[in-house]
């Protein structure tokens, strides 16, 4: 069928779905789908619906957009057939905008629940180049049968606008400047996001060296003709497939519900945690194994953030015995986190060497990120399952080391200026338990 060979660059398709009056119906249909795909495995419906439902449709009807405005503003100026209404011609181009939808569902592949998560970022970024790229090849490809004009210029046309708006998502975002603010500030970036600024960072670079070569081509190439041999075949309009989008939107339902159930229980703990509710939170996590949660969206607290520095200390002095070993290994999981995000690197299975304070500056970075009274009661969780005692004793050198460090601050008229205080001495003792290398 026509909807099925136009995503593979068929001329005779191209031309059948452009004169379908209401195929733009479809191409919106298709989207929405699209918006299941993207968000089934990661966001609960219930936390964001406006921004779940519609968010995709949004995005693709501003850049659909734009991109329609570069085309009708630069087709060729010697076409036979004269221009259409602007209102007709920008539901016909969003039809067969919005018809490239399909080739997002490869955002659907559950990476995550068979990859780990420095994999599956990997893998997310193949994901998208390949998205991007199959667009951006197909759009320009309908551009190039409609108009009659060679590939070359209406590739180099998408290529250009493309340029454009990654340059204004990368302005608008904010995410890249975020990142950079971390590492400006002493806290280094997970794995998976260093994977990704990577790969934003060529992205980018790329848009740069590419834009002013693709409007130059573009705009020298608009009037190169695509010779014609023979007569023109144009097919009779497509019969719009209602029927195949309504068992599409089925099978899409079928395959959501099990996964927002698990993304529901993600929903539901990170509100439990930003309300600090944390005993709730630890026993929401305690009645469900790990599994139930989903494996594309990390538990509280996300790790190489700020926030962990809030989180991981009271989750931990709330942490019991009897809770899960698999919660307990979370929460010391996060807990090395802390200490790896600003430089430093606690020992896991055997004794960190001794720490010279004046030269180790990611102890001070450290000390900085965490509230004196956070201290006590961290240890004090640590010391309640086997793994957290084995992490202090073999990372005794180091947390003497703060403690030396927090005993000689000088008061600053804040929280963390602990200066002779009840807190720095009930540390001191916590510690003292432990024997030294």
């Amino acid at each position: 069928m026509p909807w099925i060979r136009y995503l593979s660059g068929h001329a005779d398709s191209i031309r059948c779905l452009a004169r379908t009056t209401n195929a733009w119906q479809i191409g919106l249909a298709l989207t929405f789908l699209a918006s299941i795909a993207r968000n089934y495995d990661q966001t609960w419906i219930g936390e964001a619906p406006l921004k779940w439902i519609a968010g995709n449709i949004l995005f693709s009807l501003v850049s659909g957009t734009f991109l329609f405005f570069c085309f009708h503003q630069f087709r060729p100026r010697d076409e036979v057939q004269p221009r259409p209404r602007l209102g007709s011609a920008w539901l016909q181009f969003m039809g067969l905008f919005w018809a490239t939808a399909p080739i997002a569902w490869l955002y659907a592949i559950p990476v995550e629940r068979f990859a780990d998560s420095l994999t599956a970022a990997r893998f997310n970024i193949a994901l998208l180049g390949i998205v991007a790229l199959w667009r951006v090849v197909l759009i320009a490809r309908v551009a190039s049968v409609l108009h009659s004009v060679r590939f070359v210029a209406t590739f180099a046309g998408v290529l250009a606008a493309s340029c454009v708006e990654i340059f204004v998502t990368f302005v608008s975002g904010g995410e890249f400047s975020r990142h950079i603010l971390a590492g400006m500030g002493g806290l280094l970036n997970s794995p998976e996001e260093r994977v990704v600024l990577v790969a934003l960072n060529r992205t980018v670079s790329a848009a740069a060296i590419g834009f002013l070569p693709a409007v130059v081509i573009g705009l020298g190439a608009r009037n190169w003709r695509v010779p014609k041999v023979g007569a023109e075949i144009v097919p009779a309009a497509a019969v719009l497939p209602w029927k195949w989008i309504g068992i599409l939107a089925g099978v899409w339902i079928a395959i959501a519900i099990p996964a927002q159930r698990q993304v529901r229980l993600n929903a539901d703990l990170d509100a439990l945690v930003v309300s600090k509710r944390w005993r709730d939170a630890l026993d929401q996590m305690a009645a469900h194994a790990r599994g139930e949660y989903a494996p594309a969206r990390q538990l509280p607290p996300k790790p190489y953030t700020y926030e962990a520095y809030e989180v991981v200390p009271p989750l931990l002095a709330a942490v019991t015995t009897n809770d899960p070993p698999w919660i307990q290994e979370h929460l010391l999981n996060r807990w090395n986190n802390l200490w790896i995000a600003t430089g430093s690197a606690p020992s896991t299975n055997g004794l960190h060497q001794r720490v010279d304070i004046e030269r180790d500056s990611e102890l001070g970075t450290m000390f900085a990120r965490m509230e004196t009274s956070a201290w006590t009661p961290s240890i004090d969780g640590l010391g309640r399952f086997d793994s957290g005692r084995r992490w202090i004793s073999n990372n005794i050198a180091l947390l003497d080391a703060m403690r030396m460090l927090l005993a000689m601050s000088e008061p600053k008229g804040t929280t963390n200026a602990p200066s002779d205080t009840a807190v720095f001495r009930q540390l001191e003792e916590r510690l003292a338990r432990y024997p030294r290398p």
